[in-house]
Protein backbone atom coordinates (compact mmCIF):
# COMPACT_ATOMS: atom_id res chain seq x y z
CA UNK A 1 0.00 0.00 0.00
CA UNK A 2 1.15 3.69 -0.44
CA UNK A 3 1.27 6.57 1.21
CA UNK A 4 -1.58 8.39 -1.25
CA UNK A 5 -4.08 5.84 -0.12
CA UNK A 6 -3.14 6.99 3.83
CA UNK A 7 -2.77 10.44 2.60
CA UNK A 8 -6.56 10.50 1.02
CA UNK A 9 -7.79 8.49 4.06
CA UNK A 10 -6.65 10.93 6.87
CA UNK A 11 -7.18 14.51 5.02
CA UNK A 12 -9.49 13.94 2.60
CA UNK A 13 -11.15 11.19 4.93
CA UNK A 14 -12.05 9.31 1.56
CA UNK A 15 -11.33 5.41 1.94
CA UNK A 16 -11.10 3.13 -1.40
CA UNK A 17 -12.08 -0.41 0.18
CA UNK A 18 -10.84 -1.95 -2.75
CA UNK A 19 -7.91 -0.60 -2.65
CA UNK A 20 -7.29 -1.73 1.36
CA UNK A 21 -7.49 -5.33 2.87
CA UNK A 22 -10.76 -5.44 5.26
CA UNK A 23 -9.11 -5.60 8.04
CA UNK A 24 -6.91 -2.55 7.58
CA UNK A 25 -9.98 -0.40 6.38
CA UNK A 26 -12.28 -1.98 9.16
CA UNK A 27 -9.54 -0.57 12.04
CA UNK A 28 -8.71 2.67 9.90
CA UNK A 29 -12.63 3.90 10.71
CA UNK A 30 -12.37 2.51 14.34
CA UNK A 31 -9.73 5.05 15.05
CA UNK A 32 -11.68 7.62 12.95
CA UNK A 33 -14.65 7.16 14.84
CA UNK A 34 -12.46 7.57 18.22
CA UNK A 35 -11.26 10.60 17.52
CA UNK A 36 -8.02 9.06 17.39
CA UNK A 37 -5.24 11.70 16.02
CA UNK A 38 -3.12 9.85 13.41
CA UNK A 39 -0.41 12.25 14.29
CA UNK A 40 0.35 11.44 17.89
CA UNK A 41 3.68 10.55 18.34
CA UNK A 42 3.76 7.89 21.96
CA UNK A 43 0.82 5.59 22.93
CA UNK A 44 -2.01 6.80 25.12
CA UNK A 45 -1.07 5.00 27.93
CA UNK A 46 2.67 3.84 29.52
CA UNK A 47 2.85 1.21 32.81
CA UNK A 48 5.09 3.33 36.47
CA UNK A 49 7.99 1.25 36.60
CA UNK A 50 6.63 -0.83 39.79
CA UNK A 51 3.74 -1.68 37.51
CA UNK A 52 5.98 -2.75 34.38
CA UNK A 53 8.19 -4.65 37.24
CA UNK A 54 4.83 -6.42 38.57
CA UNK A 55 4.12 -7.63 34.89
CA UNK A 56 7.13 -8.60 34.45
CA UNK A 57 7.35 -11.12 37.38
CA UNK A 58 3.69 -12.29 36.14
CA UNK A 59 5.06 -13.44 32.75
CA UNK A 60 8.50 -14.84 34.16
CA UNK A 61 8.37 -17.39 32.41
CA UNK A 62 6.70 -16.26 28.94
CA UNK A 63 10.17 -13.91 28.94
CA UNK A 64 12.16 -16.50 30.03
CA UNK A 65 11.50 -18.65 26.87
CA UNK A 66 11.03 -16.17 24.45
CA UNK A 67 14.41 -15.27 25.59
CA UNK A 68 15.95 -18.49 25.33
CA UNK A 69 14.57 -18.98 21.55
CA UNK A 70 15.82 -15.80 20.47
CA UNK A 71 19.29 -16.29 22.01
CA UNK A 72 19.73 -19.26 19.13
CA UNK A 73 18.99 -16.22 16.33
CA UNK A 74 20.61 -12.87 18.21
CA UNK A 75 23.34 -12.54 15.75
CA UNK A 76 21.16 -12.72 12.56
CA UNK A 77 19.19 -10.18 14.48
CA UNK A 78 21.65 -7.68 15.38
CA UNK A 79 22.97 -8.12 11.28
CA UNK A 80 19.34 -6.09 10.55
CA UNK A 81 17.52 -3.61 11.68
CA UNK A 82 14.94 -5.76 13.24
CA UNK A 83 13.89 -5.56 17.01
CA UNK A 84 12.03 -8.32 18.84
CA UNK A 85 8.99 -7.36 20.52
CA UNK A 86 6.85 -8.97 23.25
CA UNK A 87 3.42 -7.89 24.87
CA UNK A 88 1.30 -9.42 27.49
CA UNK A 89 -2.64 -10.31 26.37
CA UNK A 90 -3.07 -6.54 26.65
CA UNK A 91 -0.66 -5.06 24.02
CA UNK A 92 1.82 -3.76 26.89
CA UNK A 93 5.23 -4.08 25.67
CA UNK A 94 7.13 -6.95 28.69
CA UNK A 95 10.15 -7.26 26.67
CA UNK A 96 12.24 -6.17 23.94
CA UNK A 97 15.88 -6.92 22.09
CA UNK A 98 17.36 -5.90 18.97
CA UNK A 99 19.53 -3.96 16.76
CA UNK A 100 20.43 -0.98 18.85
CA UNK A 101 19.74 1.09 15.34
CA UNK A 102 15.72 -0.07 15.68
CA UNK A 103 15.67 0.13 19.50
CA UNK A 104 16.90 3.99 19.19
CA UNK A 105 14.09 4.41 16.76
CA UNK A 106 11.62 2.74 18.21
CA UNK A 107 12.61 4.75 21.57
CA UNK A 108 11.35 7.53 19.21
CA UNK A 109 7.95 6.66 19.01
CA UNK A 110 7.67 5.24 22.56
CA UNK A 111 8.27 1.65 21.00
CA UNK A 112 9.69 0.51 24.56
CA UNK A 113 8.71 -1.94 27.85
CA UNK A 114 5.49 -0.48 29.69
CA UNK A 115 4.00 0.88 26.42
CA UNK A 116 0.77 -0.04 25.33
CA UNK A 117 0.00 -1.35 22.05
CA UNK A 118 -3.25 -1.45 21.25
CA UNK A 119 -5.88 -0.15 18.36
CA UNK A 120 -6.91 3.32 20.54
CA UNK A 121 -3.76 4.05 21.82
CA UNK A 122 -1.44 4.00 18.62
CA UNK A 123 -4.06 3.25 15.75
CA UNK A 124 -3.78 0.21 13.85
CA UNK A 125 -1.06 -2.12 14.21
CA UNK A 126 0.22 -5.73 14.27
CA UNK A 127 0.29 -6.03 17.67
CA UNK A 128 -3.61 -5.10 18.32
CA UNK A 129 -4.71 -7.17 15.03
CA UNK A 130 -3.13 -10.28 16.47
CA UNK A 131 -4.96 -9.60 19.79
CA UNK A 132 -8.19 -8.85 18.41
CA UNK A 133 -7.86 -11.39 15.62
CA UNK A 134 -6.02 -14.28 17.62
CA UNK A 135 -3.57 -15.13 14.82
CA UNK A 136 -0.96 -13.85 13.07
CA UNK A 137 -0.98 -10.86 11.10
CA UNK A 138 1.38 -8.35 8.89
CA UNK A 139 1.50 -4.61 8.50
CA UNK A 140 3.85 -2.33 6.33
CA UNK A 141 4.72 1.01 6.85
CA UNK A 142 1.46 3.53 5.46
CA UNK A 143 -0.85 0.41 7.01
CA UNK A 144 -0.50 1.65 9.76
CA UNK A 145 -3.08 4.55 10.93
CA UNK A 146 -0.30 6.70 12.99
CA UNK A 147 2.11 8.65 10.91
CA UNK A 148 4.62 7.39 14.12
CA UNK A 149 4.90 3.81 12.70
CA UNK A 150 5.06 4.25 8.85
CA UNK A 151 8.52 3.64 9.06
CA UNK A 152 8.16 0.30 10.54
CA UNK A 153 6.71 -3.29 9.32
CA UNK A 154 5.47 -5.75 11.15
CA UNK A 155 4.81 -9.42 11.70
CA UNK A 156 2.83 -10.33 15.22
CA UNK A 157 2.11 -13.45 16.21
CA UNK A 158 -0.31 -14.63 19.62
CA UNK A 159 1.15 -16.74 22.14
CA UNK A 160 -1.19 -19.40 23.03
CA UNK A 161 -1.04 -21.59 26.76
CA UNK A 162 -4.07 -24.16 25.67
CA UNK A 163 -6.91 -21.80 25.12
CA UNK A 164 -5.36 -18.79 26.30
CA UNK A 165 -3.65 -15.90 25.23
CA UNK A 166 -0.74 -14.76 27.04
CA UNK A 167 1.14 -12.75 24.25
CA UNK A 168 2.42 -11.46 21.26
CA UNK A 169 5.82 -11.92 19.77
CA UNK A 170 5.99 -9.00 17.23
CA UNK A 171 9.08 -8.85 14.52
CA UNK A 172 9.46 -5.21 13.41
CA UNK A 173 12.04 -3.88 10.95
CA UNK A 174 12.81 -0.42 10.65
CA UNK A 175 12.84 2.10 6.88
CA UNK A 176 11.90 -1.27 5.17
CA UNK A 177 8.76 -2.76 3.50
CA UNK A 178 10.21 -6.28 3.82
CA UNK A 179 9.74 -8.07 7.39
CA UNK A 180 12.38 -9.67 7.53
CA UNK A 181 12.75 -13.03 9.23
CA UNK A 182 9.04 -13.47 9.76
CA UNK A 183 8.96 -17.44 9.47
CA UNK A 184 11.57 -17.79 12.09
CA UNK A 185 9.24 -15.40 14.19
CA UNK A 186 6.55 -18.04 13.46
CA UNK A 187 8.87 -20.70 14.31
CA UNK A 188 9.77 -19.60 17.25
CA UNK A 189 6.10 -18.17 19.15
CA UNK A 190 5.30 -21.89 18.05
CA UNK A 191 8.37 -23.64 20.19
CA UNK A 192 7.55 -21.24 23.11
CA UNK A 193 3.75 -22.73 22.48
CA UNK A 194 4.90 -26.35 22.17
CA UNK A 195 7.09 -25.48 25.69
CA UNK A 196 4.18 -24.43 27.71
CA UNK A 197 2.28 -26.93 26.64
CA UNK A 198 4.90 -29.45 27.85
CA UNK A 199 5.01 -28.02 31.10
CA UNK A 200 1.33 -27.61 31.76
CA UNK A 201 1.32 -32.09 31.06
Amino acid sequence: MNELLWKEFVIKKVINPDALPDKIANSWGVCRKKDLNPFQMVSNTVLRYDQLSMKQKRHKLLIDLVEEEIIKISKILNQSESLFILTDAEGYIIWRQGNARAIDQANNIGFFEGSRWNELDVGTNAISLAISKRMSQKLSRFEHYAVASHEWSCFACPIFDGDHLVGILDISTYKNNHIEHQSVTQLIAERVMNRLFQRRI
